[in-house]
């Protein structure tokens, strides 16, 4: 029997609107929704300073698809 591959979420950098309040970010339930930048200030939510890239950790990802439902801007899909 072959094995199945784990669909994994993706971000499509393109799509995203690197927004630091990012709802499919704080709806994963495994946290696997990272951004590249340290501390996110208060004055990047009022779009002063920068935006955060996201990524996915394929390790922490469970492939649930929470993330695709609540992201605003459709730039998650499952692969």
């Amino acid at each position: 029997m072959a094995k199945r591959k784990a669909v994994k979420a993706e971000i499509d950098q393109s799509r995203c609107d690197h927004s630091p309040g990012c709802p499919a970010r704080l709806s994963c339930p495994k946290n696997a929704i990272v951004s590249d930048t340290q501390v996110e200030s208060v004055f990047s939510y009022f779009g002063f300073g920068p935006k955060p890239n996201y990524s996915v950790e394929d390790d922490l990802c469970a492939g649930c698809g929470v993330c695709t439902a609540r992201c605003p801007m459709g730039a998650i899909t499952m692969r």
